[in-house]
């Protein structure tokens, strides 16, 4: 349980940090949770490795997850209750900003905004929700209405 969580605050905390919709406090937060894992692991025998997997898990996580799994096993931060917790205040303070968005996809981010949800780097949104009166509005995800009515009628050419 340790290890996910620590690597979804990093993900979480990643994605923030590399976009400007992100608040200052998750990138402040995750900045502090990476330095304390940079300090846990420059006091083990493997302080290396585990620094050189954490560099890299951002840029390229499907390559160096393992390599960061065993890391913070080895290390002993995955049971670290000090990190365990900080990864929890950065995953609820990433949650709380960017409730509501989701979205799929290689590499998929999703934040929602005050001016609603935005999906990035090639994802598509699920489940959107939309407020306000939207009645006569032509909005559509992907072709299709997305205002649960019947599509826009289209002026015929001549």
């Amino acid at each position: 349980m340790g290890i996910e969580l620590i690597l979804a605050a990093l993900g979480a905390g990643a994605a923030a940090a590399s976009k400007d919709v992100a608040s200052q406090a998750v990138k402040d937060a995750y900045t502090a949770f990476k330095g304390l894992l940079q300090r846990h692991f420059a006091e083990s025998p493997e302080s290396q490795a585990a620094q050189t997997a954490l560099d890299q898990y951002a840029a390229k996580p499907d390559i160096w997850k393992a390599p960061l799994e065993d890391a913070l096993t080895t290390t002993g931060a995955a049971t670290d209750p000090a990190i365990l917790g900080a990864a929890r205040d950065l995953q609820e303070l990433s949650e709380r900003e960017f409730a509501g968005a989701s979205a799929t996809g290689d590499n998929a981010r999703a934040v929602n905004t005050q001016s609603g949800s935005v999906a990035m780097d090639n994802a598509t949104i699920v489940e959107p929700t939309f407020g306000g009166n939207i009645s006569g509005s032509t909005i559509t995800i992907a072709g299709r209405d997305a205002t649960g009515g019947n599509p826009p009628e289209r002026p015929e050419r001549s």
